[in-house]
């Protein structure tokens, strides 16, 4: 990995893997570098699990607010 799409953590902050602007794309996975490789990957898989649970529950929530929706039960 190159210097743009990795940061070592100080003080609690998050690293992300993002090749663009952290800014631009919150959805990015957060790590924090420890030196520790298996460390790093196990926060990065975790990281990315939690990323994909608020990502399934948003959709799930649309999905139910749409059915209710053409149900008429919103009205």
């Amino acid at each position: 990995m190159d210097q743009k799409t990795k940061k070592t953590c100080t003080g609690g902050e998050k690293a992300l893997l993002d090749s663009v602007s952290p800014k631009a794309n919150r959805s990015m996975i957060a790590y924090c570098e420890t030196g520790d490789l298996f460390a790093d990957t196990c926060e990065i898989v975790e990281s990315a699990q939690r990323s994909a649970y608020a990502a399934v529950d948003t959709i799930l929530v649309q999905r139910n607010w749409l059915i209710a929706d053409c149900y008429g039960v919103l009205e």
